[in-house]
């Protein structure tokens, strides 16, 4: 599990958006036993509004949904949180259907049937921050620009 500035475990808030309630508990308790805490949308329409409303670091979508397809939820997701990881986690493994959520803002495909492990493997990777590059290092007065590579001493540059 992703550990914070201290060491400290990080508890991520994953939201399952599966109408089919064994492969929903299936993943919550894999989930939970990892340390996240797993919340539960059965349609469309929740999903929707549960990610509105809530903070959640990472949604597993199914495609296949009550009242609101995963495809349709994906967009609105895009158009509200587009920093907001989706996995998709679908029985539906044609390629024009894995190409259309892609172009939607999934950041990952998963098929059905499925490795828990692959898949636990898969939202780890997600929910890793990018780390921020600076790409200016200061000590004392000497600067150093890592992307033109040019050093400053106060205000005079050297190359």
């Amino acid at each position: 599990m992703p550990e914070g500035k201290e060491g400290a475990r990080v508890n991520r808030r994953i939201l399952v958006v599966e109408d089919e309630t064994r492969i929903a508990e299936f993943l919550a308790r894999g989930l939970t036993a990892d340390g996240m805490t797993v919340e539960w949308a059965r349609t469309g329409p929740d999903a929707v509004k549960s990610a509105g409303s809530q903070r959640y670091d990472l949604v597993l979508l199914d495609l296949v949904l009550p009242q609101l397809n995963g495809l349709a939820v994906l967009e609105h997701l895009q158009l509200d949180k587009p920093d907001l990881p989706v996995i998709v986690v679908s029985a539906r493994g044609d390629v024009q259907t894995k190409l259309r959520a892609f172009e939607l803002g999934a950041r990952d495909y998963v098929e059905k049937p499925f490795s828990f492990d692959e898949l636990l493997a898969r939202i780890r990777v997600h929910l890793v921050k990018p780390i921020s590059r600076a790409s200016t290092v200061r000590v004392g007065k000497l600067e150093l620009d890592l992307t033109t590579r040019e050093a400053r001493v106060g205000r005079s540059r050297a190359v």
